[in-house]
């Protein structure tokens, strides 16, 4: 029988680890916010924009574990790579935190990059209801808000 095996991608030269437990993480927060989309878009078109706003927090986890990575190996830690799953994000490191100052860089490093996501998706939604108006512009305005929503979240989280 053939294993299943962990979709790995490399980015800045660190592994990255993809479990298939994501899809989960990706429906449950289409269906929560499928909702909201569907009050201003037909059914069809709220799906496929709710499973958006999943990915795009997939993504925006990925952004915060490559944060704490780069910045261990910025302050001559060793990443063994970063594992993504239905729970969240791990960043495996060793040899970050030589001083209380660089464990605590490593360790602000994810919420921060969370934060400017955060921030840059809050200007994109202004700027895509203000610049695209119409259906564009307010599809793109609720996608971006809400993932910068998500990722205020995950700043308060971690």
């Amino acid at each position: 029988m053939p294993s299943l095996r962990t979709p790995t991608l490399t980015l800045r030269g660190v592994p990255v680890r993809l479990h298939a437990s994501l899809l989960l993480i990706v429906a449950l927060v289409a269906l929560t916010v499928v909702e909201r989309l569907a009050l201003r878009f037909p059914a069809g078109a709220a799906a496929a924009l709710a499973v958006l706003v999943g990915v795009l927090l997939v993504v925006s986890v990925l952004v915060h574990e490559l944060a704490h990575a780069l910045e261990a190996r910025t302050r001559g830690g060793s990443v063994g790579g970063i594992r993504l799953f239905a729970l969240g994000g791990v960043t495996e490191l060793s040899d970050h935190g030589r001083t209380p100052r660089a464990e605590l860089a490593v360790a602000a490093a994810g919420p921060w990059a969370s934060l400017v996501v955060a921030s840059a998706c809050g200007l994109g939604a202004s700027a895509a209801e203000q610049w695209l108006g119409g259906d564009a512009g307010a599809a793109m305005g609720l996608v971006l808000g809400l993932t910068g929503w998500l990722n205020l979240g995950l700043v308060a989280v971690n």
